[in-house]
């Protein structure tokens, strides 16, 4: 659990901040959260007990209000530009850490500062990755998403061997490294004993009481058991040295050098580093080594927090077009297309993870090793120059059957691939399925419904209807829907007055070995109302044409197993787990690679929400077992397809959370228009949808919407495709 240290400045910011830190307490103790005026007792020393704490921090949370920046004293200066405020130390000693993550926290509508702004090392706060924490109603939001970041930073590594070892283990150890030094002693009376007449004993400087009296000069840590284990360390290296120099000097014949020998060593990342034991020493430069990975590692991630949590503003649009009274198709049952299955033409391959191993160099070894090599290519020109002497018939029949075999590869490859083209040319080809879908309304409220001629309440009534009477829905316009009543008489009724259902018979097909779905011409209403502000205006979507979508997110299997390619690993590794880490034009071509492409934001919210438009895939009541979301993926994506019970009106599922999905729409103000489609510049922004493992309910809406530049990964975004079906 991170311990995390809040610097703010009372006149800035002194309110929010404290909601922050209640709300930081509540999720990580009051122990792992430090704020000055709460924390710091009367009487003690204010630096101190700062410098003190921030070291003891793994996360430092600078928040940045209106005023920050320019906040003065009593003299009219800017209290940033006094080299001894104590904000400016605060912010100054952590930028100053490597193995200290910090995060500017913008409130109250705050802008991020320029550098021209700041003095000193305070100049690289722009250059970091900020997160946004707004008032009501978006505090609870904007700080369920830094928790739940906060949550996933590692602990600092901490030195095992803090407290001091028993005075016994301590005296054991000093009368080892007295052992050592008779050793020592014995070996050098020997040599004296041993030598010729008039030579002198090699030196060796390394002696013990040289070990001794530097040991005894440095400065007292409070690791005794690490000193000790350097003095004994050194002592051993003594012994050897000295020992190795009195054999050299008294031998008459040099002894041949060690053969050296290629270990491979595998090459640790912090992750893989295990913890201390009393018989390991973790030395100052490994810790803050692997501590400044972690928290590059983790800084990497704040990307995830820097956008979600911007200012959303919407224009309020002008002109919004009228419904017009246009009835739509007429649905006729007939029977169903039976799925058929492609045959995969490629092989799944599961790429083996196995830490890259570093080899000591063998001098003796590669020298054999070129000798070899020189040898070979001496003996290969022999051959090739005896071949074309002789022009042997053997020689000619082996170059015949290598052409032959190479002709019979190739003919292979080239049918393969024109299968391939052929199955695709058929699949894209293929006339959409036919399919019976109906739309049942049922009068809801408990006075009677009239029947109108036509859309709007100046229209003569057909009839009235009573509660539970039901009628068949066979078009809409804005709130009206257009009816076919049981005696077959046509009108017009008021939506908000029924209760509407669509009975539709879920087609599936395959699709290069990938299940996808059928999207049935039909409308709905796009965007929400009680939603945040860029769900609005709502307005009504028709389809003319169907298309299919993939049944479930893309598995990490079946992106390999097509060649996909993409920059970055996935964070949660599984065959069956939704590729993540993925930018927008790698997910974009990946589909485009399947002949298909990304689903744009319409396509992608009717496949989700139906004709009925939906708050969620399976109804308007949050049900938290369809969803993989905050409070049950154990901060981490699922099995694509986990939560059956979650399909969404056409059988697609994990439409919401699991991971958020690109579309191919820019992210553009409502209303939605067809021109918000793909572009290729890299500073345009995309939208995604779905929410993910670590969004609230709130965000599992089927209208939500999210954004992020094209280039953008990170391990909560994944995608599907689509593509037409006429």
């Amino acid at each position: 659990m991170p311990r995390i240290f809040i610097s703010y400045r009372r006149a800035d910011s002194n309110a929010i901040a404290g909601r922050i830190h209640d709300r930081l307490v509540e999720a990580f103790g009051e122990e792992n959260v430090f704020k000055d005026v709460d924390d710091i007792l009367p009487g003690s020393s204010f630096a101190k007990v700062l410098e003190e704490e921030l070291q003891k921090c793994d996360v430092l949370l600078i928040i940045i209000g209106q005023r920050w920046v320019n906040i003065a004293d009593a003299d009219g200066l800017k209290r940033l530009d006094n080299p001894e405020d104590f904000v400016r130390i605060e912010v100054e000693r952590g930028l100053a850490r490597h193995d200290l993550l910090v995060i500017p926290v913008m409130v109250d509508d705050a802008k991020v500062p320029t550098p021209a702004d700041l003095p000193g090392d305070l100049a690289k706060i722009p250059s970091l990755q900020v997160v946004h924490v707004r008032n009501d109603p978006d505090f609870n939001r904007d700080m369920i998403r830094l928790v739940r970041f906060l949550e996933s930073i590692p602990q600092r590594i901490t030195i095992q061997d803090e407290v001091p070892q028993p005075p016994k283990r301590n005296m054991q150890r000093i009368l080892i490294a007295a052992l050592f030094i008779l050793i020592i002693g014995f070996l050098v009376i020997v040599s004296l004993l041993t030598a010729q007449p008039g030579e002198t004993p090699p030196a060796n400087p390394r002696t013990a009481a040289a070990i001794l009296a530097t040991t005894q000069a440095a400065p007292n840590t409070p690791d005794e058991t690490g000193t000790i284990n350097a003095v004994l360390t050194e002592l051993a290296l003594t012994a050897t040295t000295d020992a190795q120099a009195t054999i050299d000097a008294y031998t008459d014949t040099p002894l041949p050098p060690p053969t050296e020998t290629a270990t491979p060593q595998p090459t640790l990342t912090p992750s893989d580093i295990p913890p201390p034991t009393p018989n390991q020493t973790i030395t100052a430069e490994a810790i803050a080594s692997a501590q400044a990975a972690e928290t590059r590692r983790a800084q990497a991630a704040l990307d995830e927090l820097a956008t979600q949590n911007a200012q959303l503003t919407a224009n309020a649009p002008t002109n919004t077009p009228q419904p017009t009274n246009t009835p739509t198709f007429t649905l006729t049952p007939t029977n169903t297309n039976t799925p058929t299955n492609t045959p995969s033409l490629t092989t799944t391959h599961t790429p083996a993870i196995t830490p890259t191993p570093t080899y000591t160099p063998n001098s003796a070894a590669t020298q054999t090793a070129e000798a070899a090599l020189a040898t070979n290519a001496v003996r290969t020109a022999e051959a090739i120059n005896n071949a074309r002497a002789t022009q042997t018939t053997q020689a000619q029949a082996t170059r015949n059957a290598a052409t032959q075999a190479a002709h019979t590869t190739q003919t292979a490859v080239a049918q393969r691939s024109t299968a391939t083209q052929a199955v695709r040319a058929t699949q894209t080809a293929e006339a959409p399925p036919e399919f019976t879908m109906q739309r049942t309304a049922r009068v809801s409220g408990s006075q009677g419904l009239n029947v109108r001629l036509g859309a709007g309440t100046n229209f003569a009534i057909v009839t009235t209807l009573t509660s539970g009477d039901e009628m068949q829905v066979i078009g809409e316009s804005g709130s009206w829907l257009q009816i076919r009543l049981s005696d077959g008489r046509f009108g017009w009724v008021f939506n908000d007055l029924v209760t509407v259902t669509t009975s539709f018979e879920i087609i599936e097909r395959n699709f290069d070995g990938i299940t996808m779905v059928f999207v049935p011409p039909g409308c709905f209403m796009m965007g929400s109302n009680s939603g945040d502000s860029d769900e609005q205006p709502v307005q009504q979507i028709c389809f003319n044409e169907p298309f299919w979508i993939d049944k479930t997110e893309v598995t990490q299997s079946d992106f390999s197993r097509l060649d996909g390619q993409k920059t970055n690993p996935n964070q949660f590794i599984g065959n069956n787990q939704p590729v993540e880490n993925i930018n927008w034009f790698e997910a974009r071509d990946f589909c485009d690679l399947r002949g298909m492409r990304l689903p744009t934001e319409a396509e992608w919210e009717y496949a989700a929400r139906g004709p009925e438009s939906l708050i969620y895939p399976w109804g308007n009541t949050f049900i938290k077992n369809n969803v993989v979301y905050l409070d049950s993926s154990d901060n981490q994506t699922h099995v694509v397809g986990s939560h059956p019970s979650g399909a969404s009106w056409i059988g697609a599922l994990d439409m919401s959370g699991n991971v958020w999905e690109w579309v191919s729409s820019l992210y553009r103000d409502y209303p939605y228009l067809s021109n918000h489609e793909s572009n290729e510049d890299i500073n345009n922004k995309y939208v995604l949808r779905g929410g993910s493992f670590y969004d609230s309910e709130d965000d599992l809406r089927t209208a939500n919407r999210f954004w992020k530049y094209a280039n953008f990964e990170i391990y909560f975004i994944g995608f599907r495709c689509a593509k037409s079906a006429g």
